[in-house]
């Protein structure tokens, strides 16, 4: 299966303790008011979002991290004093990426050594964003979840422990 781009989010239902952990294509703030549109009994709130390189391993992977809390389909019932760790939980699997104009850095074809600069800076790019992916692709892995915590073992439960 390809891997698709996109955000990861995190919703709180009114000043409840249920979020909903759940991805999109489009930009967090579109999926937010459709969600807030279908008759939700709360106003929700985007609490956090992530882009990643691969939308449904991440969600995947942060609701298997996270089940000790599941509540109804992508929701879960999290304390509120738990939520800064499930946050730099999923700080972790975003990608980033350098600023359009250099990702985008023109290449003249030329040999000379003008224009080496601006290739090796494009590749470098592709580099970093091709690792952000690995790492994030790993993760869904048991046996890398101590790529988020050098401890090892299931991170989010060990981090939302009761």
């Amino acid at each position: 299966m390809t891997a698709t781009a996109g955000y990861i989010y995190l919703i709180q239902a009114g000043e409840t303790d249920l979020y909903k952990i759940g991805l999109t294509t489009r930009q967090p703030e579109e999926r937010l008011r459709e969600l807030n549109g279908k008759q939700s009994p709360y106003p929700l709130t985007l609490t956090h979002y992530i882009h990643v390189g691969d939308v449904n391993e991440v969600e995947r992977y942060l609701h298997e991290e996270c089940k000790e809390y599941h509540h109804h389909n992508e929701w879960f019932k999290i304390p509120a004093e738990l939520i800064p760790e499930l946050i730099g939980l999923m700080d972790k699997c975003q990608v980033q990426v350098q600023p359009e104009e250099t990702v985008y850095q023109s290449y003249s074809g030329s040999t000379s050594n003008d224009s080496l600069p601006s290739a090796i800076g494009v590749i470098l790019t592709v580099v970093v964003v091709f690792l952000g992916l690995v790492q994030c692709s790993k993760m869904a892995n048991p046996k890398y979840a101590d790529c988020i915590s050098n401890q090892g073992g299931s991170a989010c439960n060990r981090l939302l422990a009761k």
